[in-house]
């Protein structure tokens, strides 16, 4: 199976020389890496706790970031239960359910 990746080019250059010193091709010490690699950075992210916050826009930031906005909306929710609604708010609720059909 043919896989892309992109590499800083600091990395790249460190690749090249390794590849260059021994004979070796990128692909073999690409390849060695991740079958090393691969159980301890699954292990990480499956079981452990997360070192480090995903990186900004990835799918992961994303998926954490709405879960932290549904947790926050359902609190709000919680907290506003049994509480006469702002005028304001309630036009709101009233033009939500005049476009969805209810009345």
């Amino acid at each position: 199976m043919a896989t892309s990746i992109r590499l800083s080019p600091d990395l790249e250059r460190r690749l090249d020389s390794l590849a260059a010193q021994t004979g070796r091709t990128k692909a073999f010490y690409l390849r060695e890496t991740i079958e090393r690699g691969l159980d301890d950075v699954g292990d990480h992210y499956r079981n452990g706790p997360r070192a480090t916050r995903p990186a900004e826009g990835t799918r992961d930031d994303l998926t954490d970031r709405r879960r932290a906005f549904l947790e926050r909306a359902a609190r709000l929710r919680q907290e506003t239960a049994g509480r006469r609604q702002t005028p304001a708010e309630e036009l709101v609720r009233e033009d939500r359910a005049r476009r969805s059909g209810i009345t």
